[in-house]
């Protein structure tokens, strides 16, 4: 007879015990989490100013100041004898000073970053500044990790079971009429810069004085075009405070300045304005930990300056409320997982006591089998199993082996949307090639057109995936920075792989469902461009070309010196690596567009076959067929990196020109 067992006896005590432990758990960890918050409030890290000195910090960065750069220009009016042998007068007729701000790091204000960690709370924060020391981007998220807590010790019975203007100051002398004279102005130039620490003073004064030559060794006229900057705000008065310990972050506001110059021949006095860093004052923004919730803050700055602030935080009352109920949850549901207990270790008992009997039968069962088969029974079954043996190795060697297409991978250009700020174009036809003042040039566009043939160095691919979505756009957008540089500047630029990888996920589409990057949107992307710029360049403007019109593009090119193009590519291009084409489409491989998906390049030249194209480092060659096939978009954009030294595009058109033409784009 077996033993009779009191089960809900036994099922009350193992549930009062489990209570009693589970309390006490529960409260000290309450007790715990308290004293923790007490200790370290919701600080997520610490910004300290301090002077540059040896220090010990997780991080730090330089607060923004600004410098400038003054290039002079002195026109003399010269005059001299009928032969040009003596200077009879020298004059200073104009003095032209083209001032440019630039920001950067105050070195004599170190901020110090400290991160404060917490027992209850995962952190994940990165602090990104730029080469030279100024904030860059923040991310900052912390999650209350108490309710998880709480959870894992609840379930246990589960468990156990932005360009400056040029200023000038000139002066109308009249000149009396001379007889067997001779008169010719003469231009002079020199650079000024001026530190943060020069500009902080309330009178700055530059000399320059120089000697206008004559025909002979001692005939010479002096020239004093000294000029005094008068400081009209308080850019002398300095935010630097050892005590500023800050809960967050800090950095600095703009403020408009004011300069006076005055010319000490006389010429006149000016007063320009530009906005620069405050000196003066400091802005804090506070980064800090939220109770029972999971916060994300993410800062974006640019030079150092705040330009927007993001912030996630749920509500921390539904954070809190959720604790007891989950609680309560796991105690209702003991005694149910008890009871299963019981009712799970009754049914293995039956199930072995079946098993057991099962294989008795089966024993029995191939015992009589055996007994009952002969030798030629057996030799027939051999027989037969090596004729299906044959057979199969048979149809084996005929059928060749199946091989699996490798899977094409996807393109990162969503579909085309309208920009927001842009109308119809269709004007761009009507535009002819105009030579700027005092240029020379062609006025119309050549046959062929390469703006790749003065960069020598190898195109970057960039990557091409990132979290499984192709980068393509943010691509683009690099190597016609690079185009745009190697023309006109002395230098070519390119970018890190962390750059486009951060512009990538600054400017694509997010997943609803799981928040990650999914591609980006031409249009909305040139707009981030603008604003926030690619690895530091920005453009000043752009504007959309009509769909596969080839003529548009080139005048584009010619203009603008490059554009970026949009394809719904079809699946026949996947084996196309060096050129482009319309070719007949296969079961395997379609030839109907977007059959592969959408993708983005930048255009850097054309001639009468087709264009000339950049896609991840490889340059391609697309046909004006597949073009006026597949393009579903396509943009021109106005940027400073096309203009050279003299402030003239490659194609001989000034700034002013460029910026009437693309209004006319956008018309």
């Amino acid at each position: 007879m077996k033993n009779f067992i009191d089960w809900p006896k036994i099922l009350l005590i193992m549930m009062q015990t489990f209570l009693i432990v589970l309390g006490s758990c529960l409260g000290a960890i309450m007790l715990l989490y308290l004293f923790a918050r007490w200790y370290s409030g919701t600080t997520l890290f610490k910004s300290k100013v301090i002077a540059p000195s040896d220090i010990e910090a997780d991080q730090y960065y330089y607060l923004p100041a600004f410098s400038m750069d003054i290039k002079a220009t002195a026109q003399v009016e010269v005059t001299k004898t009928e032969d040009g042998k003596i200077i009879l007068e020298a004059s200073l007729q104009q003095l032209i000073l083209d001032p440019t701000v630039s920001i950067v790091p105050d070195t004599e204000e170190l901020v110090m970053v400290t991160y404060h960690g917490d027992w209850f709370s995962n952190d994940d924060l990165t602090i990104a500044t730029s080469s030279n020391g100024l904030l860059d981007n923040v991310a900052a998220a912390s999650e209350d990790r108490i309710g998880q807590i709480i959870a894992q010790f609840t379930s246990a019975p589960k468990a156990v079971l932005e360009d400056m203007n040029l200023i000038a100051f000139q002066k109308e002398v009249e000149k009396p009429a001379i007889t067997n004279k001779v008169t010719e102005v003469q231009e002079f130039n020199r650079n000024f810069k001026l530190s943060c620490k020069d500009l902080r003073a309330q009178k700055i004064s530059r000399e320059w004085k120089f000697l206008v030559p004559g025909l002979h060794a001692g005939d010479r006229k002096e020239i004093n075009a000294s000029f005094t900057i008068t400081n009209k705000g308080e850019l002398g008065k300095s935010s630097k405070d050892k005590n500023i310990n800050f809960d967050g972050l800090i950095t600095r506001r703009l403020v408009e300045q004011q300069w006076e110059i005055n010319v000490e021949d006389k010429l006149g006095v000016t007063v320009f304005s530009c906005t620069v860093p405050d000196l003066s004052t400091v802005i804090k923004i506070p980064v800090k930990r939220g109770y029972f919730i999971k916060k994300q803050q993410q800062p974006k700055f640019s030079n150092g300056l705040l330009v927007s602030n993001t912030i996630n935080k749920p509500s921390e009352i539904e954070a809190f409320a959720s604790i007891p109920i989950n609680i309560g949850k796991a105690i209702l549901t003991i005694p149910a997982q008890l009871l299963q207990f019981k009712i799970n270790r009754n049914k293995q008992e039956t199930e072995y006591e079946k098993s057991v009997l099962e294989l008795v039968k089966a024993r029995m069962a191939t015992q009589e089998v055996q007994s009952g088969t002969s030798i030629k029974k057996v030799t027939d079954q051999v027989s037969d199993l090596q004729s299906k043996l044959k057979l199969i190795e048979t149809q084996n060697k005929l059928q060749p082996p199946q091989v699996t297409p490798e899977p094409l991978p996807s393109l990162g250009k969503l579909p085309a949307e309208p920009p927001v700020k842009v109308a119809s174009l269709e004007s761009l036809s009507n535009i002819r090639a105009e030579i700027s003042p005092g240029s020379t040039g062609k006025t119309e566009l050549d046959p062929s057109f390469f703006l790749n043939k003065n960069f020598a160095g190898n195109w970057v691919d960039y990557g091409k995936k990132i979290s499984g979505q192709n980068n393509c756009i943010p691509a683009a957008a690099a190597h016609t920075i690079t185009c745009w540089t190697s023309n006109a500047k002395p230098v070519a630029a390119s970018f890190s792989q962390q750059t486009i990888d951060e512009v990538y996920a600054r400017e694509a589409e997010k997943d609803p469902n799981t928040g990650l990057p999914n591609g980006c949107i031409l249009s909305r992307f040139l707009d981030g461009w603008q604003s926030k710029g690619v690895g530091g360049h920005v453009i000043l403007d752009y504007a959309k070309l009509r769909t596969q019109d080839r003529d548009e593009m080139k005048k584009s090119l010619f203009l603008y010196g490059g554009a970026i193009a949009g394809f719904k590519m079809p699946k026949t291009a996947s084996r196309q690596s060096a050129k482009w084409e319309v070719v007949p489409g296969s079961p395997e491989l379609s030839a109907e567009p977007d059959s592969w998906g959408g993708h983005a390049v930048a255009v850097v030249g054309y001639d009468e076959n087709g264009l000339l194209v950049v896609s991840w480092g490889r340059v391609i060659q697309v046909t004006w067929a597949f073009y006026e096939k597949y393009n579903d978009e396509s943009f021109t954009m106005l940027s400073l990196d096309w203009l050279k030294d003299d402030k003239i595009s490659p194609s001989k058109f000034d700034l002013a020109t460029l910026q009437k033409r693309l209004n006319e784009f956008n018309s």
